[in-house]
């Protein structure tokens, strides 16, 4: 697979996303909940592949080149956890009136966005490790197609998925968190802590 395949791919990626969004709100085709699955694995294989390509071409550097993937490691951890664990499975589908609730709290109190914050972080941190134009090309367009995705959510996907929506949108910032969101952060994931 070529750099720009693996470019390619990781766009497709972002589309795929975007009809599994799409099939939530609309609740259609059942079999397109793998939309998700798939997209996700096809980040990761066409990341991967970029970066081995590079990392051979480039050759092993010295301190900062591992200090950068060990930060890249820490960002894609802070990733899988606030997309996958933040949100505690038995909340996720809490109802009211028959409508699926916001999780406000948690990685959800500091922006209604967190994973973006990961996700760039991770990219600039692969960028550095791997100071190659294709890794960089690949990060930019990655990170943009993100926030285009995740604007699209904030404006069409979880206003129609979740009733009080509108509500969280008022009270959490969009993707910088503030003084407010950040102590909100830790005091809820403290109070996790101790449930825990």
């Amino acid at each position: 697979m070529t750099d720009g395949a693996c470019i390619a791919a990781g766009v497709v990626a972002f589309l795929l996303f975007a009809i599994y969004d799409i099939s939530s709100v609309k609740q259609k085709c059942k079999w397109i909940k793998s939309a998700f699955f798939i997209g996700a694995l096809l980040l990761a294989t066409a990341t991967g592949i970029l970066m081995v390509r590079n990392w051979e071409r480039g050759g092993i550097g010295g301190v900062g080149q591992w200090v950068a993937l060990v930060l890249a490691a820490v960002f894609f951890i802070l990733l899988i956890y606030t997309l996958f664990f933040a949100i505690p499975f038995s909340e996720t589908y809490i109802k009211k009136d028959g409508d699926p609730q916001v999780c406000a709290e948690g990685m959800y109190a500091l922006c209604r966005h967190p994973g973006v914050l990961w996700f760039v972080g991770l990219y600039i941190c692969l960028a550095a490790a791997v100071p190659e134009p294709s890794v960089i090309l690949a990060g930019v367009i990655f990170c943009v197609c993100n926030l285009l995705y995740v604007i699209v959510q904030d404006v069409w996907t979880f206003p129609n998925c979740f009733a009080d929506y509108r509500s969280y949108k008022k009270k959490v910032p969009f993707l910088i968190p503030t003084g407010k969101s950040m102590s909100e952060c830790i005091r809820t994931l403290k109070r996790e802590r101790k449930h825990v």
